[in-house]
């Protein structure tokens, strides 16, 4: 789903404060004409997911309030790297994200960016393989000791790295990218990719709270997931046991 398409939803709708489904799949019909029930059905899963819509009833929603889905601005490089791998393994998992985004939420500026590509496990080699016959400035899951010798000191270098099982991510303009849950999580695991990041991790999770809508439950499985419930939990200060949906 576009950012455009979820423009037009809030243009369409945004006035109403709740709406039913009937009046949520009229504007599904006019963006997607044609599509059947299925697809309708997973654009507002997908629309949930986002954090776009809230479900206040059974068949009654709402769009959601001052905070925002975190939508970020996908780098003219990473679409093109995406598609091209894209073409090369159309079956393969992978997602991209850009150390940059966290810039919003912090202090202090960081002006050298990775890039970072997950790649589900046995594809990873290959990417990699694929990319340094390209010319890239690629490393493939790299330790602190390269970080420090090599890649802070690289021109927009690329790291790949095995995408985790069950990780959140999200489709925006047709691309795969970390879902802001995952960067979170994220930021707190991989301190040799988000060291810069990690030194404002409080601030960071403080301001994506007042600002943008998380996804709790999302949230919380991936940070089991990478086993870092208990932290991801303090920072957020909520309880690691609650299951709750969305932060609101």
């Amino acid at each position: 789903m576009t950012t455009t398409d979820i423009d037009t939803i809030a243009l369409e709708l945004g006035n109403k404060g709740r709406f039913s489904k009937t009046e949520l799949r009229n504007v599904l019909e006019k963006l997607y004409p044609g599509r059947n029930e299925n697809t309708l059905r997973w654009k507002i899963h997908d629309l949930k997911e986002k954090g776009i819509i809230n479900h206040v009833t059974r068949g009654v929603y709402s769009l959601s309030g001052q905070k925002r889905s975190y939508l970020p601005e996908i780098p003219a490089e990473a679409k093109k790297l995406y598609k091209s791998i894209r073409q090369e393994l159309p079956h393969a998992e992978f997602s991209v994200a850009q150390t940059g985004w966290f810039n919003e939420f912090m202090l202090h500026q960081v002006l050298r960016t990775y890039l970072v590509l997950e790649v589900e496990k046995v594809a990873a080699v290959s990417v990699f393989n694929t990319l340094s016959e390209q010319g890239k400035k690629v490393f493939l899951d790299p330790d602190r000791k390269m970080f420090d010798l090599y890649i802070s000191h690289a021109e927009n270098p690329i790291i790949v790295k095995p995408l985790i099982s069950e990780s959140p991510l999200m489709e925006l303009d047709d691309i795969k990218i970390a879902s802001l849950e995952k960067l979170l999580v994220d930021c707190v695991c991989d301190t040799e990719i988000y060291s810069a990041q990690y030194q404002e991790v409080d601030s960071i999770f403080k301001r994506v709270m007042e600002k943008y809508t998380v996804n709790i439950g999302r949230l919380k499985r991936y940070s089991r997931r990478r086993n870092k419930t208990e932290k991801v939990a303090a920072l957020m200060n909520i309880n690691s046991q609650d299951d709750g949906q969305s932060y609101i």
